[in-house]
């Protein structure tokens, strides 16, 4: 028993704790009004990855450099709520799809985000597995900004590490996760993802990190 549990170590090939897929928007530069975005870095263990916005919002501008959207649900005098975002489908979602023979548990997530004043001021991660049934990733947070700011800040880590059903994704998974928005104070209220100056390469405006492990 202990013979076979030392040779299954041994077949497994650890590719690392580091980034698994990541989105830069200035090289090419997006101009905001994509309806998806491919990952610009993908580990050898994930197939693709893919970066777009729910049904219940929009990209009627564009926002050189940057993933945009707008058209939350909301007025000044009744912000919108959790509640109709997530029967509006009003989200961003990353599609992660990872080949078969591989294992990955995810670490953290990190966004850079830019909101309008009036533009959604609250967010909440969920993910899926199966693609129909959501589940939160820890508590909703404030969309961190500053005012005047044209770029985008980088929003605190989201910590995946202690989602069990996160680590040790098998093969031939698509793992779905989803950043519901509300608050805004007009449907003209938006938010980007991104960004940083032209031609940087180096910065990411979204990031995921974790383990990716293959099986012989």
């Amino acid at each position: 028993m202990k013979l076979i549990g030392i040779v299954c170590l041994w077949c497994i090939t650890t590719l690392g704790y580091s980034q698994i897929v990541a989105w830069q928007f200035s090289d090419p530069a997006t101009t905001g009004q994509e309806v998806g975005v491919q990952a610009t870095n993908v580990a050898k263990g994930i197939k693709n990855a893919l970066l777009t916005r729910g049904s219940g919002i929009k990209m009627t501008h564009s926002y050189e450099r940057s993933f945009y959207s707008n058209a939350f649900s909301g007025s000044k005098d009744k912000p919108g709520t959790k509640k109709n975002a997530i029967k509006n489908n009003e989200y961003l979602q990353v599609e992660i799809n990872i080949r078969a023979a591989y294992t990955v548990s995810f670490e953290s997530l990190g966004i850079r985000l830019r909101k309008s004043t009036y533009g959604p001021a609250i967010g909440n991660w969920q993910y899926s597995l199966d693609g129909n049934n959501f589940k939160p990733i820890g508590n909703d947070f404030p969309i961190v900004s500053t005012k005047g700011d044209k770029e985008g800040v980088n929003q605190p880590l989201l910590d995946l590490s202690k989602t069990p059903e996160l680590q040790n994704i098998q093969g031939k998974k698509t793992v779905l996760l989803r950043l519901y928005l509300w608050g805004a104070k007009t449907n003209k209220g938006s938010l980007l993802v991104g960004r940083y100056g032209a031609m940087n390469t180096q910065d990411y405006s979204l990031h995921i990190e974790g383990k990716v492990e293959k099986g012989s």
